[in-house]
């Protein structure tokens, strides 16, 4: 909760039911979650390959990338014992340690077929390790195919404001990232904060009409209904619309804001790339229409 953002001009708390389109509660809303929670719930006594893989995905979810694995350094943390040196090598026992930099771990890694990141200094938590893993297969990964749209440049003139939400159990934080291009794809400013402060940042910039993009269909559907911090702040523009694009469409902001979670203070760049999101931007670029928009 204390690292929920609040919006800088302090609007009216409101109520969101996050399971309709527009965070409205409905009857027939709640009727269908319980389906699906019910479902969910029998797939675990179900025989077969999937429920096999569901068990082996909880297990990951679980001790893993929420960072409960008792180990010594974790122990420690929370007062118990006094050595958090591993009893095999000496170094320190942290999740990361025990599941990938240990030998016998990395023994097990080399043997598999995912081209896997090097470390000079592997992060202390195993999620880390697997938000690294993450990234850097978007950041390799091939353009979108020709039915699944990528980047598209705003109109002549405007400036296409991209964002992108991430939430991250395991810490209990909310990361937002934020690009701003305009219609030759050209990077004119970047952050990782909130989806207001994009918007400030925008109009900081000099921008007037701009588009407002993601993938998020929640957040597009309540604009205007639940965010009176940002609607306060896009008054100010000449022009503005909202657009949903698919998360092909929205990558370097997806990027960006997994990115976010290794920062201790929100980052700004003004016709500056940011170093995780510079090929992703030559991806878009190339992938562009220019002569249609």
């Amino acid at each position: 909760m204390v690292d929920i953002p609040i919006s800088v001009s302090l609007p009216e708390d409101s109520i969101i039911w996050a399971w309709t389109p527009n965070g409205r509660f409905t009857v027939k809303s709640t009727y269908k979650v319980a389906q699906k929670v019910l479902k969910e719930g029998l797939c675990w006594d179900e025989e077969g390959g999937n429920s096999e893989n569901s068990r082996i995905k909880a297990i990951w979810k679980i001790v893993a990338c929420k960072n409960i694995l008792p180990t010594k350094l974790r122990l420690k943390a929370h007062g118990i014992g006094e050595d958090d040196r591993c009893d095999m090598c000496g170094l320190g026992e942290s999740s990361g340690h025990t599941l990938w930099s240990y030998k016998i771990a990395e023994a097990v890694w080399s043997g598999i077929k995912l081209k896997l990141p090097c470390f000079q200094d592997p992060p202390r938590d195993f999620i880390n390790i697997v938000w690294e893993i993450k990234e850097s297969k978007l950041a390799s990964r091939k353009p979108p195919a020709p039915d699944e749209p990528s980047w598209s440049p705003p109109k002549l003139g405007w400036y296409k404001v991209n964002t992108d939400e991430a939430i991250f159990e395991d810490i209990r934080c909310y990361r937002v990232g934020v690009v701003i291009r305009n219609e030759r794809g050209e990077l004119m400013g970047a952050m990782s904060k909130t989806i207001e402060e994009g918007v400030m940042l925008a109009w900081d910039l000099g921008l007037k009409d701009i588009i407002i993009e993601s993938d998020a269909q929640l957040v597009i559907n309540s604009l205007g209904k639940q965010f009176e911090g940002i609607m306060e702040g896009l008054r100010r523009f000449n022009a503005w619309e909202v657009t949903h694009t698919r998360m092909s469409g929205n990558n370097a902001t997806h990027i960006l804001a997994r990115q976010a979670k290794f920062l201790n203070e929100f980052n700004i760049w003004v016709e500056d790339t940011p170093p995780k999101i510079v090929d992703q931007i030559q991806i878009d670029i190339s992938q562009c229409d220019f002569n249609s928009s």
